[in-house]
């Protein structure tokens, strides 16, 4: 809601993706930590809960160690 306010929709979900995205502090995996920021910044946007982003984080991470798990 703060970013919201200050940037508009659009303009906070682009901001907090970007955030999180450089947060994970990866520069391989900066393009898909920045979708998957788009993608969890929507759904908040679409349901204003945090539980569905951690719920939909979490899978995330679990994916991504499994398919690291496997290679």
């Amino acid at each position: 809601p703060g970013l919201a306010k200050r940037l508009g929709p659009l303009g906070a979900i682009l901001a907090s993706s970007v955030i999180f995205s450089l947060l994970h502090i990866n520069i391989a995996l900066l393009i898909p930590s920045f979708m998957s920021g788009l993608l969890l910044a929507c759904l908040y946007q679409r349901t204003r809960s945090l539980l569905g982003c951690v719920i939909a984080h979490g899978t995330l991470n679990a994916l991504a160690f499994a398919a690291a798990a496997s290679a």
